[in-house]
């Protein structure tokens, strides 16, 4: 079948994406009848080397920045179902949530992980808050 690449408009970079048509894939997978497929895959190192030439990469990192409300943070694991409440109730709440999948005793190390997730606010889930809810 029908095979094809595409380029930068120059063609100084290696193939953007690559692909074709593969109509036994299927029944390679255990289909018991063929179907027509198309599919293609982007090199993602090659989009990011023609962002950063066109210097459009600052802004695609600003404008696909990861952002959520709330990280939710366990103190530990005991307190993961709690944790899961707290979640839930924020989503209900309308709210957009993380939530840290392996407790960290050092408060540090959950404010670093929020940070990168974008979040605005973090929950601790800690023994004597939750005691005292």
């Amino acid at each position: 079948g029908i095979v094809f690449e595409c380029f930068d408009r120059r063609g100084e970079l290696r193939a953007i994406c690559g692909g074709g048509r593969y109509d036994r894939l299927m029944s390679l997978y255990g289909s018991q009848k063929e179907v027509p497929c198309v599919g293609f895959g982007f090199g993602d190192c090659v989009i990011v080397e023609l962002l950063k030439e066109l210097k459009l990469m600052p802004k695609v990192l600003h404008d696909t920045r990861r952002q959520v409300d709330f990280v939710v943070a366990p103190f530990n694991s005991a307190l993961f179902g709690p944790a899961c409440s707290v979640a839930g109730l924020l989503r209900e709440g309308g709210f957009t949530v993380d939530m840290l999948q392996e407790p960290q005793k050092k408060v540090a190390k959950a404010f670093s992980y929020a940070d990168r997730a974008g979040a605005k606010r973090i929950v601790l889930v800690a023994p004597s808050e939750w005691e005292n809810k």
